[in-house]
């Protein structure tokens, strides 16, 4: 293990490795599907809305979080999910969730009991986007070290 990370050298070797062949791979394929299609106006305004609605989701305060949280602690209820995450209002997280749920990436479970009790997970669709985000979340930690041990040596 690095002294100076908290994670394995060889592990984050293979995340870049993998990160920059995702790099390539997603180049040769643009550029390969960019050349069978012609795009007109209507279809790249049609394409853009939906990055950017994508964008919107990851982009918001706390998503990733949300979904970190609900990968590790598998089902937590919501009262689970505030302890958690203490930072975060209620109403946040709430509004959070269900922006997650209409998205498809988190589903709620409502649990007949009495009081009644809401348990949230990541759905299919939230599991392989999270998974995709890890390496880069790897990735951009060890960065922020990297350049914060560089800013050390300066001083």
């Amino acid at each position: 293990m690095n002294e100076k990370s908290k994670y394995p050298a060889e592990e984050l070797g293979q995340i870049f490795k993998l990160i920059r062949q995702i790099q390539r791979t997603t180049i040769k394929y643009f550029e390969k599907y960019r050349k069978k299609i012609s795009y007109d106006v209507p279809q790249i305004k049609a394409e853009s809305k939906r990055i950017r609605e994508i964008f919107k989701i990851f982009k918001g305060k706390y998503t990733i979080e949300i979904m970190h949280t609900l990968h590790i602690l598998k089902n937590p209820y919501f009262n689970d999910l505030k302890t958690a995450l203490p930072e975060m209002s209620s109403r946040i997280l709430t509004d959070r969730l269900r922006l997650l749920e209409e998205h498809a990436m988190v589903e709620r479970i409502v649990h007949e009991t009495y009081p009644v009790r809401v348990s949230y997970k990541l759905s299919f669709i939230g599991k392989k986007l999270y998974l995709i985000t890890l390496p880069l979340l790897f990735y951009m930690n060890s960065l922020y070290e990297v350049a914060e041990q560089d800013n050390n040596k300066e001083v």
